[in-house]
């Protein structure tokens, strides 16, 4: 079986559904299509594995390496999943610590916006934090 990715864009936030089942031989092209949409300029990618039939962990793995491109360019990953079959192989690689593992794009959004804000402190702490230079 083979599988089918289909992206929605909503400003600069991308929701890919994939359907079918994502293995080793497949893992690729799901690299390409979330690379193609951080590159044209998705903030956020959300990756709904609703309607996914099969993962393996190449797959999984293939997920966190993008997550881990993506986070220096200011970019963030979600997952949006709710079958066992599914759920299973990030929880039992303790991926699901790494990734976040939601079971709607609405609870991922609320999510994402935590997470922003809780960025937004760090980086204003840190610019406070930072050693103030005497002007000449």
């Amino acid at each position: 079986m083979t599988v089918h990715l289909t992206p929605t864009v909503v400003r600069d936030r991308v929701t890919i559904r994939i359907t079918g089942e994502l293995d080793l031989v497949q893992a690729p092209r799901l690299h390409e299509a979330i690379d193609t949409v951080v590159t044209a300029g998705a903030r956020q990618v959300v990756l709904d594995l609703t309607d996914l039939a099969f993962i393996d962990s190449s797959a999984v793995d293939t997920i966190v390496t993008c997550l881990r491109l993506m986070r220096p360019l200011g970019c963030d990953l979600g997952v949006v999943a709710t079958r066992d079959a599914i759920v299973r192989p990030f929880t039992t690689t303790g991926t699901d610590q790494v990734v976040r593992l939601v079971a709607s794009a609405a609870e991922l959004g609320e999510v994402c916006e935590l997470a922003a804000a809780r960025d937004r402190r760090r980086a204003g702490a840190r610019t406070a934090a930072a050693p103030r230079t005497k002007a000449s």
